[in-house]
Order: structure tokens, then sequence, then C-alpha cells
């Protein structure tokens, strides 16, 4: 049921991260076409073991900032002097190298485990019926 399916990607908040209508400003990854790009089997193992696979490009970076900040995000631009990133939400925050102390990736997701632990087995394939229904534009 592909009306159950997005109604249940609201309520489990995937779509706080995940770009689903041409012309949204990006945040985590799109998911328009991604049943082109992804059986269904990878789509579920994507919604249940999210640090499985990590698409290139949402690679997880941690940053600790000369002034003790800590930032977490995607990169999505880097220069000799700066790096562009954006976290899960869409924030962009430009980081100046001179003020970078720590940088390193993480291996998980950010993407929380246990998103679908409370969906029935209909549920689930209801949400994997909706994202298959996302086509690319």
């Amino acid at each position: 049921d592909r009306a159950l399916g997005a109604s249940i990607f609201e309520r489990q908040g995937c779509i706080a991260c995940h770009t689903v209508t041409p012309g949204e400003a990006p945040k985590g990854p799109s998911l328009l076409g991604i049943s082109a790009r992804y059986n269904r089997a990878e789509l579920t193992e994507s919604i249940l073991k999210p640090s499985a696979k990590i698409s290139q490009g949402f690679e997880t970076q941690r940053f600790a900032t000369t002034s003790g900040q800590t930032l977490e995000g995607f990169v999505v631009r880097e220069s000799g002097d700066e790096v562009e990133l954006r976290n899960s939400t869409g924030a962009v925050t430009v980081l100046p190298k001179n003020e970078i102390d720590e940088r390193g990736k993480t291996e998980a997701s950010v993407m929380p485990n246990g998103l679908a632990d409370p969906l029935s087995i209909p549920e689930l394939a209801s949400l994997l019926s909706y994202l298959e229904s996302l086509k690319a534009n």
C-alpha cells in the first residue's frame, strides 16, 4: 500500500533527512529514482541496517574546531582554504581549514538503527512500495 508507505515515511521521520520531490532543498540522500539504483533486497537492508552500505558522498565526517565546537555532516565542497559541510537536515556550515583541529570519518550512518523496529512486515512492505514509486526527474 503506497499511501500507507508514504504515511509511514513521514511518521518514522524519514522525511526529515531524505528528499523525495524534485526541487526540494538537499538534505541527506535523495530517494528520487531509488529503485533504479537499488533492488528491493538492497532497499530493505538499507532500512534495517543503515550502516551496512553508506552511499558515496554521504559518509559522515566529524570535525573538531579550534574553538572547541564539534560538527558532523557530509562534505559537499572542499577547497584549499575551506570545507563546506551539510548536515542531514540540510543546514550548511563553511569551515575555514585553519579552524579545523581534527577531522575524521565515522563508520556509522547518520541514519539511526532501529527506525523500522516498530513496523510490521506489511508496513515495511508498504514503505518499500512507496520508495519504489519515487521516480527520478
